[in-house]
């Protein structure tokens, strides 16, 4: 008789030196085998947004770190379902590329929320006409994918889910809930079920989480107690390299960090100086923006994706889950190029997409650095050698080079620093500390007296903290090679 097994490949993160400050992209692949038969899922498949230095450009088709593996590990087999937590390029930035494209089961689906869909979709075409530009000045031979097998590949999007609900994947067998995570419009997490004979075991995938409720977004509940997991295969950690709270409630620390970016900008509207702030086009950079419009203050925003995102975030595929709240848009302006806020009479508040100083966002980091009356901020986790990494640890006079969009890819270009500079922790993930108690609270009623807790989208020093902290548990981590293969049943 043969039992059930289940392996869970990690394909994504990193390993090594650069795990100490990157955490690479999300890319995990389930195997569960009963008896004879043999499925696998996958759950993610970002692109790695650290600098490829034989590209020279950030995120131009980086891989999850180890996709080479992919084929030995199918032997033969291919992925029967792809299950996207949310539409941050970090966690879905690979999946139309031909790697995991072409190991797509003829059934396959993709699943996902209504918002995670419409996200993606948008997201897939503009990329795609980038490409198409590249191509078109020479930049590139050949497009990634085309118009048709994007086409194709978007009609896999299964009838996308706007409530948490069960679904049964596998008849009999195997179940999937999907339950908010909090991180941003649309972003959950998967617990699977997997029944077989006598064994019956749930498996999750935390997804990015955020266990406070932001502007817009409701914060990460606890799913129903029927869906506590027995095993949790992968856990959330960005936050785990420092206590942002100081033994704080992270609810209120968001509120306050929030509080404090409005009381920087009502000075800087005050004393005629500019305010600039970088911030994610989906969730962060509506907040940033619509909450400095309540005030009363004037404030424009420079972003394509971020105008398409809050289109969709307040569209009827935008909500999915009860307590997601619209965000209007009231009183705020786009600009349709940089050089526009010339001719803005005073000096105003503006807001560009990129959460980690990239794209629109380094145009007007290359505009104000070099004004003394201006102020720059940065609202998130900064990755290592990125623009947001690199203007936070310069000294005021000093010269950077910012890494610049040019001709499809990023080149390095000098600025003397002489703005003022402001950190925001903005933080759409959960604090450590809060994150652990959570951990612990979902493994509660786990079957297992040492459950598995996969720790995983983190550099090292938070990996080492959660690690640390969680005692009780059998733990294992993205940046050791020897736990990239785990049996956890």
């Amino acid at each position: 008789m043969m039992d059930l097994e289940v392996t869970l490949y990690i394909l994504g993160g990193v390993y090594g030196p650069r795990a100490m400050t990157q955490l690479g992209a999300s890319c995990d692949l389930l195997k569960v085998k009963r008896g004879q038969t043999t499925n696998f899922f996958m759950i993610d498949a970002g692109m790695d947004m650290g600098l490829d230095a034989s590209m020279g450009r950030m995120g131009f088709s980086n891989p999850p770190y180890d996709l080479n593996r992919l084929e030995e590990i199918l032997d033969g087999h291919k992925i029967d379902q792809l299950f996207l937590t949310h539409a941050h390029t970090d966690h879905v930035g690979y999946a139309i590329y031909e790697p995991v494209r072409e190991n797509l089961a003829d059934s396959a689906r993709i699943i996902c929320t209504n918002p995670t869909a419409a996200f993606y979709s948008d997201n897939l075409m503009n990329e795609l006409e980038s490409y198409r530009s590249m191509r078109k000045r020479k930049l590139i031979d050949r497009l990634p994918y085309t118009e048709r097998e994007a086409f194709l590949f978007l009609r896999r999007l299964y009838d996308t889910f706007s409530r948490p609900e069960a679904l049964e994947i596998v008849p009999d067998h195997i179940w999937v809930y999907p339950s908010p995570a909090g991180h941003m419009r649309g972003a959950c997490g998967y617990t699977f079920r997997v029944k077989y004979r006598k064994q019956d075991v749930k498996i999750m995938f935390s997804g990015d989480r955020a266990c406070h409720s932001q502007l817009s977004t409701r914060g990460a509940p606890l799913p129903p107690k029927e869906w506590y997991p027995d095993i949790i295969a992968s856990y959330d950690c960005t936050n785990g390299g420092d206590d942002l709270t100081q033994g704080g409630d992270e609810a209120t620390f968001w509120m306050q960090e929030l509080a404090r970016m409005m009381a920087v900008a009502k000075k800087c509207d005050a004393s005629r100086e500019w305010f600039f702030a970088s911030a994610f086009a989906m969730e962060r950079f509506p907040t940033v923006a619509q909450t400095i419009a309540d005030m009363g203050l004037s404030v424009y925003g420079f972003s394509p994706s971020a105008q398409r995102s809050w289109r969709i975030m307040n569209s009827k595929k935008g909500f999915w889950c009860n307590g997601d709240m619209p965000v209007d848009g009231t009183g705020v302006n786009f600009l349709e190029n940089l050089e526009d806020a010339a001719n803005l009479e005073e000096p105003t508040a503006l807001i560009a997409s990129s959460g980690m100083g990239h794209g629109p966002a380094a145009k007007c980091y290359y505009k104000f650095l070099p004004m003394e009356n201006a102020v720059v901020a940065s609202t998130g986790f900064a990755a290592d050698d990125t623009n947001n990494f690199r203007i936070a640890d310069a000294q005021d006079g000093e010269k950077i080079l910012l890494r610049f969009p040019n001709r499809g890819g990023e080149e390095e270009i000098p600025v003397v620093v002489r703005a003022r500079r402001e950190k925001f922790r903005l933080t759409a993930h959960s604090l450590r500390e809060t994150a652990a108690k959570s951990a612990e609270e979902l493994l509660r009623y786990s079957q297992f007296k040492e459950p598995m807790l996969g720790l995983k989208h983190g550099p090292t020093p938070a990996l080492d903290w959660f690690e640390s902290r969680l005692g009780g548990f059998d733990t294992f981590r993205q940046d050791r090679p020897e736990d990239r293969c785990i049996q956890l049943v």
